[in-house]
């Protein structure tokens, strides 16, 4: 049975409900069970996300790369992870709940969450670690904006030349996209039909 994991990451209000300890017991328990030598971050634009990210980097020792991607939507991550061959991906973000929420979702090196199984083994060590003496460092990259854009720009030109349907949507956390997908054109939407066109 899981305390903290939820159905979709770790949630909570920053030093309220979610405390730096618990972040960082996350993360020092994460690399004794899964071992990863590089980590890749994400996050949403929460006032809160680099504060997170520097509760992340002291729970991780300094055998621990943290590469920082910055502000990028979560389906960014698998592209990310691929790319740069990463061993482990984090998204700092809540998702749909309020703005004052923050959280992080781990994610694997195939591109998905964590199992359950392996949630709770993390969740199993948490009273019976201690916090390394030099935290990992963080290097703050932006080339993982230049991979998504391209994955982005190639979805889009498949989309506007082979499809006859699109589906248009627009989430809570689409601000953290804004700044990639501003720079894609615009689908002619003469021979596309709309469906479920929402936002």
């Amino acid at each position: 049975m899981k305390k903290y994991f939820g159905t979709d990451g770790i949630r909570g209000i920053p030093k309220e409900t979610l405390s730096q300890e618990l972040i960082s017991s996350i993360c020092a328990s994460v690399e004794i069970l899964i071992d990863p030598k590089s980590v890749a971050i994400i996050s949403d634009t929460r006032e809160s996300s680099d504060e997170i990210l520097n509760w992340i980097s002291l729970g991780f020792s300094e055998n621990v790369k943290i590469y920082n991607h910055g502000i990028l939507p979560s389906g960014s991550m698998p592209i990310i992870l691929k790319k740069f061959d990463y061993d482990l991906g984090i998204i700092i973000s809540a998702s749909h709940n309020p703005a004052n929420y923050n959280g992080i979702k781990l994610i694997q090196k195939n591109g998905s969450k964590l199992d359950d199984d392996i949630e709770i083994q993390i969740e199993n060590r948490l009273n019976s670690l201690k916090l390394p003496t030099k935290g990992s460092e963080i290097i703050n990259l932006s080339d993982g904006h230049d991979e998504y854009l391209q994955y982005v720009s190639d979805v889009h030109w498949y989309g506007a030349n082979k499809l006859k349907s699109l589906y248009y949507f627009r989430s809570d956390a689409a601000k953290a996209a804004e700044n990639v997908n501003i720079k894609v054109p615009r689908i002619k939407l003469d021979e596309v039909e709309c469906i479920a066109c929402e936002g």
